[in-house]
């Protein structure tokens, strides 16, 4: 067996204390690198956020006047039920002014000058309710869009009518009321009911 000299030992150790610093190092560097990938990813996170908040503020009278109108789209639907369970006729209309409380009456059919009221409600809730306007039919010619109303009545022998005999299609507009008084209509959503079925699409 060959003998083990002082010097050998010495190499060894030195061999084994270069390949632990060689390590250490090592965790260092991968550390920094992750700890500057979390720091690229939350500046970048921040960056999306913070640019993200004026396409929120823009937007969110839009997203109010886009639930208004799928409310009012399920609010239709159920006068539609109920029209065909009861075997009368149903009409939701709005009261006052650009106002989204509404009321829901029945009648023996839509020609009918008397109607009974069932129910009444409203599209959002008591504090959002003068942020949003319902938009009548001359505000919806100035916004592009005719034949805007604010009535609506389904009758399940004759199907519906708007108030209006030369149409077919039914339409209601929202439009945020800040918007309605500078005159700004890239944010109205209409709700369009097709036929005598009354099929809702939202535009």
């Amino acid at each position: 067996m060959a003998p083990i000299y002082d010097t050998d030992l010495a190499d060894e150790r030195w061999t084994k204390a270069e390949w632990n610093n060689y390590e250490f190092w090592e965790k260092v560097e991968s550390r920094r690198r992750r700890k500057n990938a979390l720091w690229v990813f939350a500046t970048a996170l921040v960056f999306l956020a913070l640019s993200s908040v004026p396409i929120v503020v823009d937007q969110k009278p839009k997203w109010l006047s886009r639930r208004a109108a799928r409310l009012m789209g399920q609010e239709i639907n159920r006068v539609k039920r109920e029209a065909s369970v009861d075997r009368a006729a149903y009409r939701i209309r709005f009261e006052g002014d650009g106002a989204l409380s509404y009321v829901v009456e029945k009648a023996s059919s839509c020609k009918e000058g008397q109607f009974t009221p069932v129910r009444s409600g409203a599209l959002v809730a008591p504090d959002l309710l003068s942020q949003l306007v319902v938009l009548d039919r001359g505000v919806g010619e100035q916004a592009g869009v005719p034949g805007l109303g604010r009535q609506f009545c389904y009758d399940p022998l004759q199907g519906s009518e708007s108030g209006d005999e030369a149409r077919s299609l039914a339409a209601f507009g929202f439009i945020p009321a800040r918007d309605l008084s500078e005159r700004r209509f890239d944010r109205v959503t209409v709700l369009l009911l097709n036929g005598p079925s009354a099929d809702a699409t939202f535009d």
